[in-house]
């Protein structure tokens, strides 16, 4: 049956389940969202699967339109949230920078858009882990507490915490492979929980990694072990019935570090850290794919530039002028709030800002380094002579809307003879 390849560490169990029941587990290790399609299709000789979550393949299966197409069963047999490891200097870095030491996402974002953060994850086109740690951040960006509506996947939201990632692969079993042999590449993981319990007793790493529940919430894995023939729902109950077994339950915890779907075993020290408030995984595979699609591969530097027109022609005069520079000086990282950390100028992102009133004032172009560009684009946009009336047509009132491809975006007031 097709399995994520993290559920290789479930081996000493299935012997024991194949023992105790008769009923042998072959698993066929496939990255997660790999497998989405097999029920859709129905070429497959599959009598089950075993994924970190199906809600990629429910939403594949429901856009089908297949005639007869439903859900299979389904049966959670443990959880994994989706976290974040960090180096230990880096997380106390970042933890005083924060009132109560409570990191978010929006930190990590904007810890990752100043180059502070350089984090591994897997790729969100294959892997369970990227796209529920996807989700999480593009939830947490939306800000409105709910799944993600189509109106909500922004990409210019994700740019900055885009440009934090430097190590990536198809699953989370070969990510931490990557990243234990990459030395200094990446000092965060974005993963599940389990595997980075795992990785720190291990041994493998220098100091072991802090772990960071978001404060915004996370995605929650439930490892659900689906029925794809209905012919062998029989030999599918007895499984079901053995793994969530209460003395299975626990041995599954200690091997594994994933918690108990049986609310009566008791969890391991390690795994009694209460989590924030769980994000809802949207309901609409198009909202999904667009954000997969937004976020683009990986492996790939996402090189963005920006230009900007600024208005200042007579009209800016006074409090617009003074506006329009506390907008700029907001996404430059002045602006603290969760909405803004998501939204700031990012490392290697090349900025034009064009001066304009009744002609073109002054034009200038940085690539982000460091906070040095960024003063530099302030100085250039301090000047407070105005000339001239501004041409005719709409332009925003706030900089705190982003191009991410080539293009222009006016910031100023009203034009008042429109």
């Amino acid at each position: 049956m097709p399995a994520s390849p993290e559920l290789a560490d479930m081996w000493p169990v299935l012997d024991k389940l194949e023992r105790d029941t008769g009923v042998r587990l072959d698993l066929d290790y496939r990255a997660t969202n790999d497998v989405g399609d097999l029920p859709v299709d129905g070429r497959h000789d599959y009598d089950l699967a075993w994924l970190s979550s199906d809600r990629y393949l429910r939403l594949k299966l429901k856009e089908s339109g297949r005639t007869g197409a439903r859900p299979p069963l389904s049966t959670a047999v443990m959880r994994s949230p989706v976290v974040i490891g960090l180096t230990r200097d880096v997380a106390q870095r970042l933890r005083q920078q924060v009132p109560g030491g409570r990191l978010s996402w929006a930190d990590i974002a904007d810890a990752a858009a100043t180059g502070t953060i350089r984090f591994g994850m897997a790729d969100p086109r294959h892997s369970g882990s990227g796209l529920a740690a996807l989700v999480g951040v593009a939830t947490a960006a939306a800000g409105t507490g709910s799944a993600l509506r189509p109106s909500d996947v922004s990409c210019d939201r994700l740019r900055g915490f885009r440009s934090g990632q430097s190590l990536t692969a198809d699953t989370s079993r070969n990510l931490i492979d990557a990243f234990v042999a990459g030395g200094r590449k990446a000092n965060a993981l974005i993963t599940y929980e389990s595997e980075l319990l795992a990785l720190n007793r291990s041994g493998r790493l220098p100091q072991p990694l802090e772990i960071v529940y978001a404060a915004d919430g996370t995605v929650l894995s439930d490892y659900p072990l689906l029925l794809l023939d209905d012919g062998r729902r029989a030999a599918y109950d007895r499984v079901v019935e053995w793994l969530t077994h209460d003395d299975h339950q626990r041995e599954i915890m200690r091997r594994t570090l994933r918690r108990p779907v049986s609310p009566s075993v008791r969890r391991e020290a390690e795994l009694s850290v209460p989590l924030a408030n769980a994000l809802y995984f949207p309901d609409d595979l198009a909202v999904v794919e667009r954000l997969i699609t937004d976020y683009g591969d990986p492996r790939r530097p996402a090189a963005d530039q920006v230009v900007f027109l600024l208005d200042f022609s007579s009209s800016m005069r006074g409090g617009r002028t003074a506006s329009l520079r506390a907008a700029f000086a907001g996404l430059s990282g002045a602006d603290s709030s969760p909405t803004a950390k998501f939204a700031r100028f990012h490392q290697g992102e090349r900025l034009t800002v064009v001066r304009f009133g009744d002609s073109v004032l002054g034009e200038r172009t940085v690539t982000v380094h460091g906070p040095g560009d960024l003063r530099a684009l302030d100085a250039f946009i301090a000047p407070t002579t105005t000339t001239g009336p501004p041409p005719c047509g709409p332009r925003s009132t706030t900089a705190t809307a982003r191009l991410l491809r080539p293009s222009a975006k006016t910031l100023g007031g009203p034009c008042p003879s429109c």
